[in-house]
């Protein structure tokens, strides 16, 4: 070990890295040390040598400066030589796109603040789209086709760890549309919990606003190409069978029902819950080593009923309508309500509607003010119940806080008082 004074004046700093493969290679730790304290790296260690005959007892010598080493340390330094060897074939015969950690670093360029997958480099994105195109060359790979960025690297992230979970509806876009979000968004403040100084980036994830009134089947068709390019592009899964997933999945979305029927279809946000159960299904199969992602969503396109119960027709809700009118409307004017207990006041003539007299609060039964129904009783002590009497279907009294009068003008125009 090396004393405060000498790492003072600038004396190699020991690495840790060569310590600890000469420590898992039974290197004794004394010597060990002295390698590192003379300077020796993982680099430098794995150059000493081109083949394990190379190693004589001069060179041995040489290397641990005449310290008589006994058969088993020589063994052992040997040992540790040859396994960074093996790494370093290894990474040099890992092609791009494995799932192995060293392939992913070199394949992503970890520019996003966020937690999200590392941003793919451009090579390897050039790469993912020219073998896209050599596999399928009649498609046409275009700005307003292609996957954004985000969207690509998460498929290509999840195709690495062999996890192929549900990719949200809000990330399906392409890079024309991502581009054109990202213009047109307003300056944003940095977030600065949790985050470090290197990590004060403004970089909000693009996303779409995924509602029942803003998508329409157009827009949700577009999105399962996308989606179908994202995995197709990282090789996770043949286009032919994304394509038939999305197809059968947008005819029970597509479904036109007769209004006598009293049926629906489903609703944008019911698709979106479908897709997303449906998905997590896939990714249970896709756990056993016997399934791939392409018999996950034949099985579930041709063989299983879950896309169909799932985007079944649903009951359609019908709107109500206010009770009919007992008596035409006549000349234009409409006769005075009823005044109290729900008779006709003096004077107003005959009347459609018979205000009701009581109501029930809970367990109490009130008794309504028929002044406060034309708007004449603004007495704050009045022991009457201030609330509509206006009946309803049921025979029972609005029991809101307006008059009934007010209620009769908004619903049934023939019923307004006369000025």
């Amino acid at each position: 070990m090396l004393s405060p004074a000498t790492l003072a004046f600038g004396a190699p700093i020991m690495d840790d890295s060569l310590d600890t493969i000469l420590g898992n290679a039974g290197v004794d730790p004394t010597l060990a040390s002295n390698l590192v304290s003379d300077g020796w790296t993982v680099t430098s260690f794995r150059e000493i040598a081109a083949s394990p005959s190379d190693f004589t007892d001069q060179v041995f010598a040489e290397f641990c400066h005449d310290v008589s080493l006994s058969l088993l340390q020589k063994s052992c330094i040997k040992g540790a030589w040859r396994s960074l060897q093996t790494s370093q074939i290894q990474e040099a015969n890992t092609p791009s796109g494995t799932s192995s950690a060293a392939g992913m670093q070199a394949a992503t360029d970890n520019t996003w603040s966020e937690s999200f997958p590392p941003k793919l480099t451009s090579s390897t994105v050039s790469q993912l789209k020219m073998k896209f195109c050599a596999n399928f060359p009649s498609e046409v790979v275009t700005p307003e086709t292609q996957p954004s960025a985000r969207l690509l690297a998460l498929a290509f992230q999840l195709h690495q760890k062999k996890e192929y979970k549900w990719l949200p509806w809000k990330y399906r876009m392409s890079i024309a549309r991502s581009e054109e979000m990202s213009l047109s968004r307003a300056s944003k403040a940095p977030r600065l919990e949790n985050v470090q100084l290197h990590q004060l980036l403004i970089d909000e994830i693009p996303s779409l606003e995924i509602t029942n009134q803003n998508l329409g089947l157009n827009a949700v068709n577009r999105m399962f190409d996308l989606h179908n390019y994202a995995w197709a592009m990282v090789q996770a899964c043949h286009l032919h069978r994304l394509r038939s997933y999305s197809l059968k999945f947008m005819s029970f979305l597509s479904v036109r029902l007769d209004a006598e029927s009293g049926l629906r279809a489903p609703s944008i946000l019911e698709a979106q819950h479908a897709d997303k159960h449906i998905w997590h299904l896939i990714a249970e199969l896709c756990e056993s080593p016997e399934w791939t992602l392409d018999d996950a969503l034949l099985e579930f396109t041709q063989n299983r009923g879950d896309l169909a119960a799932l985007l079944q027709p649903r009951p359609k809700l019908m709107k109500p309508t206010p009770p009919p009118s007992n008596t035409p409307f006549k000349g234009g004017k409409a006769a005075k309500s009823s005044g109290k207990g729900g008779k006709p006041s003096k004077g107003s003539g005959k009347s459609s509607v018979r205000w009701v007299s009581e109501l029930w609060k809970g367990s109490q039964k009130k008794t309504l003010c028929m002044r406060f129904q034309t708007g004449k009783c603004s007495n704050k002590d009045c022991r009457y119940e201030h609330a509509c009497g206006y009946p309803r279907a049921d025979g029972t009294a609005c029991g809101a806080s307006h008059p009934a009068m007010d209620f009769c003008s908004k619903v049934l125009p023939c019923h307004r008082q006369r000025p």
